[in-house]
């Protein structure tokens, strides 16, 4: 058959519906980046599919080992390995985010996110200057942000602005230092400080409108404005009892209910003395303010990283998600702050306490300075 005779096609001029029938045969977030990637129209019905359906397996994106810009993202589903040059951001400070955001912090404290995808950043105020801390200049000190003056940071989805659709996020920052915290949202000139009881802060999380923090006590606190328009902690709900409490805390939302996590390790005398062993799981009683402890997570899953930051989803929504488990990130650091990869990752099973491995790192014997491995959720928007 002579197949000049025939005319081109233009495929970018397809129908929408049409390219949405072709779209509803792909399964994988992974194929649907692809297929975005052929043309503007293209990806224009791929995004509005995408928003119909967002909710997927989340990507671990692997530790920083060549102080390069390309940066390894494990997919669960696909169990594959992914290569992404993320530009200006070889050692720099990451977290993650079920949003598709990756929380950055940059030489000089600022903040910003970005959306390793897309390529869309969205810039925070200024660094945040927590409440006693003394404003200098970083600019020259390439070691700020690591540690740096910020341990822990998480995005959380908020309530869109009135008379828009349009998702809003925040930003929440968590100091070096007992007690610090700063709130901002991308577009505002300043951070909102909170004050907090003096206490090491453990983990965060946005539920039912109102944010509520954890200290290394497992003491329960939740942000909220006073008469005078400042945020302040307030105790809500006080720790467990006979609870191993360690810096191993995590804080998750998930449909409304409040869940925290402590995750224990093997005995320090230990051959394996970093690897996890163990979860407890233990869900908030808002009537009573007390904590319930949780045998079976049912359809959700938990996805904890080394910071503790943590996200949750429903295994009936997502294929290829273990139900009632815990996927959970290597937490082992040495004695020179270095982080030791490839040692202690999988997922732990509620039901029988077992853990079985979801990904073997190529870099075992490999240290990292900068940046544990994160959960982030992939995105095309």
């Amino acid at each position: 058959m002579d197949w000049l005779r025939f005319p081109l096609r233009d495929w970018s001029r397809l129908p929408d519906d049409v390219i949405a029938l072709i779209i509803s045969r792909i399964n994988t977030v992974e194929d649907l980046i692809v297929f975005s990637a052929v043309c503007q129209s293209w990806r224009s019905v791929a995004v509005k599919e995408y928003l119909i359906r967002r909710i997927q397996l989340p990507w671990l994106m692997l530790g920083e080992n060549h102080s390069d810009e390309t940066r390894g993202f494990f997919s669960i589903y696909t169990n594959k390995r992914y290569n992404v040059t993320l530009p200006n951001m070889s050692g720099r400070r990451c977290w993650g985010s079920q949003y598709g955001w990756l929380l950055v912090l940059e030489f000089n404290r600022h903040f910003y996110l970005f959306n390793p995808l897309t390529r869309v950043r969205l810039d925070l105020p200024p660094k945040p200057i927590f409440m006693g801390e003394f404003d200098h200049d970083d600019r020259n000190n390439r070691s700020a942000s690591v540690p740096g003056f910020v341990r822990k940071a998480c995005v959380f989805r908020d309530e869109p602005v009135q008379g828009t659709t349009q998702d809003q996020f925040m930003v929440v920052a968590i100091g070096n230092v007992s007690g610090n915290l700063a709130l901002a949202r991308p577009g505002e000139q300043n951070w909102i400080q909170v004050r907090t009881p003096f206490g090491r802060i453990e983990s965060a999380a946005w539920c039912n409108g109102k944010l509520f923090i954890v200290l290394g006590t497992g003491t329960l606190l939740c942000c909220e404005r006073d008469e005078f328009g400042r945020f302040e902690a307030k105790h809500f709900a006080s720790q467990l009892e006979n609870a191993r409490l360690w810096d191993n805390i995590s804080l998750v939302e998930y449909r409304g209910d409040l869940l925290l996590v402590f995750r224990y390790f093997s005995d320090e005398n230990s051959k394996n003395w970093h690897k996890t062993k163990h979860f407890d799981v233990h869900k908030l009683d808002f009537e009573t303010k007390e904590w319930i402890e949780m045998d079976d997570l049912g359809d959700c899953s938990l996805f904890i990283d080394a910071d503790n930051s943590a996200m949750a989803l429903c295994t009936l929504e997502v294929e290829n998600c273990k139900r009632n488990c815990i996927y959970f990130v290597e937490k082992y650091w040495d004695k020179r702050s270095r982080y030791l990869g490839g040692h202690d990752m999988g997922v732990f099973n509620m039901v029988d306490g077992w853990i079985e491995p979801y990904f073997i790192s190529d870099a075992s014997s490999l240290y990292v300075k900068h940046s544990n491995p994160i959960w982030v959720m992939p995105s095309l928007c």
